[in-house]
């Protein structure tokens, strides 16, 4: 049978076997009075099943907004054409009815910045609670569910009862992950904070994680296992 969340107004399948998430052709314009900027020109990036794909540039290149497209969070004013294949379906990437039935469900999200995606008056707990609860209408015991999203990132128990400004930045983000993997997921779209690196950096500290021994790389092969959980079950993409 086939999930009720899946087809979606204006979606094509193309394939039933494609597990993956593709962003296809994809240029992002700013159009203003003086005329249009040009902010993504034609870029395709294809995330594998079981397979993590790193997008990676300089501060201002668009990774941002590729993230913004993979997941149909494409600010208000920007031209965004191009399409998207998420589960053997196709649609546009401005389809937000579309993108309705898939975000969560079938496509999750891990922001740049992780604390900001809580809201501050509410426990860790309460909101993952909450976001399993919409996710997983026919779950019967929704503790279980936080519970195995917890475990495999290394969240704390004790780190559920605490507020979002409580928590340090490597547990804010271990939330944040756990959320978007309480959707049955396809693909997972994360942002990492690396303002101010260069791309040879980022591509050094990824190729060399496995082998080093210094702390930045044991925390950064952390990461890449954190976000292999979903990587397992679906793609991971990177920006």
């Amino acid at each position: 049978a086939r999930r009720k969340n899946l087809p979606a107004d204006g979606a094509r399948v193309v394939s039933d076997s494609d597990q993956g998430l593709t962003v296809q052709d994809l240029t992002i314009e700013q159009r203003g009075r003086t005329g249009s900027r040009r902010l993504v020109d034609d870029v395709t990036v294809r995330a594998q099943t079981g397979r993590i794909t790193l997008v990676v540039g300089e501060s201002g290149c668009g990774k941002s907004l590729i993230a913004a497209a993979a997941t149909g969070l494409i600010p208000a004013g920007l031209n965004a054409p191009g399409t998207v294949t998420v589960a053997g379906h196709t649609f546009a990437v401005g389809d937000t009815k579309t993108w309705r039935r898939l975000r969560g469900h079938r496509v999750g999200l891990v922001p740049q910045s992780a604390i900001g995606s809580f809201t501050p008056v509410r426990t860790v707990g309460s909101q993952l609670r909450e976001t399993v609860l919409r996710l997983h209408d026919d779950t019967s015991d929704p503790g279980a569910v936080l519970r195995a999203l917890a475990d495999p990132v290394e969240l704390p128990r004790a780190a559920l009862d605490l507020f979002p400004h409580e928590l340090s930045g490597g547990l804010a983000q271990r939330a944040a992950i756990a959320a978007a993997l309480a959707g049955k997921l396809t693909a997972l779209v994360a942002e990492h904070g690396a303002a101010g690196v260069e791309p040879a950096a980022v591509v050094h500290h990824d190729m060399s994680a496995t082998t080093s021994a210094d702390p930045d790389g044991r925390r950064y092969w952390q990461e890449r296992n954190r976000l292999w959980c979903a990587a397992r079950h679906g793609s991971a993409l990177g920006v």
